[in-house]
């Protein structure tokens, strides 16, 4: 900044460290969280994967990395943090990490689907947003204490974004931060059958105008769809304006901003004429999963602690090996508990022989001729027990009486 009339150079660098504390000159720092199913491409919307020719390597838990943008004024950078969440829903617990008090105001949360496994879509999405929300209630609490007005705010922030006057304000619940659901590997999905692509679209756009999110469609072989996804991610971390783009027909890619779908337009999925009067009385939610799942029944992705024992994973099922394995599991069952059996029978007899043992010991150790004696040791037989436990005199204190009772009667 050159100096002006009568101002010296010192003047000039405080004026422009008082116009650096300005807003325009302080780093924004925003945080996008990947979830969703495994093996759907997750790690493919990272920054150094999109769209590009490098495999990514599985998640195994929780990944982080980081970019950032330079402003027109090339001062600041703005700052984007990326976690993504490995395991499916496995390890949705780990939310926790990145779902902070220091992120709440700047978080997006992104749920990716596979379109190509209808059968784990609504048990997904379902999953992941019930423990964001944990997430998000506990942050809440922690935040109350400082900003009470804190759960407001955010739900003041989720109306904004779909629209206060929207024709659903009624039905629909946006969640309490930006979310995007984006459909998976549409290479694939683009070849099933017309009837079921069109309920899967409908039902993704049911949950995302609910939840008041954003749709979108991505393949990794399809790079006008991997430059939609980041042209979403660059609006949610930099601010950079987002393309007008909006597409419902469910023979191409969807992609359809928060705000811009309605139940009307999205209809309904047939069900039964038996079914309707059992659904009058459920909210919309609890209507389309009970629609969907009689159509795609969902299943619940496979443990990541089966890879330790495959034999546990239902995908490598062989009814021959199997029912080998059960007749001999069985078989190692009734071994151990013969071996058991054999093994405390011996214990008992080693026991029976040392009471024996005992006994005979203190019957030679207090062997005398009075009858009580004799009924002393018989009942310690019969006890199994050592004749000085039914005793209550040792022999040391008798024969100390014996003795005494003897010098005063002489």
């Amino acid at each position: 900044m050159p100096a002006g009339p009568g101002q010296i150079i010192w003047d000039v660098a405080v004026e422009e460290v008082t116009n650096r504390t300005d807003s325009t000159h302080v780093a924004k720092q925003s945080t996008i969280l990947i979830t969703g199913a495994k093996n759907c491409g997750k790690s493919s919307l990272l920054p150094q994967y999109l769209n590009q020719d490098d495999v990514p390597k599985p998640t195994v838990a929780l990944d982080y990395t980081y970019a950032h943008v330079g402003r027109a004024n090339k001062m600041v950078k703005d700052i984007g943090h990326y976690w993504e969440l490995g395991g499916g829903i496995w390890l949705s617990q780990l939310m926790e990490i990145a779902i902070k008090p220091e992120t709440i105001d700047s978080l997006t949360l992104v749920i990716m689907v596979d379109l190509s496994v209808p059968s784990e879509i609504w048990i997904t999405i379902k999953t992941l947003l019930a423990s964001a929300q944990n997430c998000i209630s506990s942050v809440v609490k922690q935040m109350r204490q400082q900003n009470p007005k804190i759960l407001e705010e955010l739900k003041k922030s989720a109306w904004e974004r779909i629209g206060k006057d929207h024709e659903d304000r009624d039905t629909v619940e946006p969640f309490l931060v930006p979310l995007i659901i984006i459909g998976g590997k549409y290479d694939k999905f683009q070849n099933f059958d017309p009837e079921q692509r069109k309920i899967i679209c409908k039902t993704l756009r049911f949950l995302a105008h609910y939840y008041g999110g954003t749709l979108q469609f991505f393949s990794t072989k399809d790079k006008s769809l991997g430059k939609r996804v980041e042209a979403l991610k660059n609006y949610h971390l930099f601010g950079i304006p987002l393309p007008k783009l909006h597409q419902v027909d469910h023979n191409k890619p969807l992609s359809i901003p928060v705000g811009m779908d309605s139940l009307k337009i999205i209809g309904d999925l047939k069900v039964d004429e038996r079914q309707i009067k059992a659904l009058q009385n459920k909210c919309p939610l609890e209507r389309w999963e009970y629609a969907y799942t009689k159509y795609f029944p969902q299943e619940k992705s496979a443990d990541p602690q089966t890879a330790a024992d495959p034999s546990k994973d239902s995908q490598f099922k062989e009814a021959a090996i199997d029912a080998l394995k059960a007749q001999k599991d069985e078989e190692l069952q009734q071994h151990i508990q013969q071996t058991s059996r054999s093994a405390e029978r011996a214990v008992n007899k080693l026991i029976e022989r040392l009471r024996a043992v005992v006994a005979d010991d203190d019957d030679r150790q207090y062997t005398t001729t009075t009858p009580a004696a004799r009924r002393l040791g018989r009942a310690s037989r019969r006890a199994h027990l050592p004749a000085s436990a039914l005793n209550p005199f040792p022999s040391r204190v008798k024969r100390d009486y014996r003795n005494g009772f003897s010098r005063r009667c002489q």
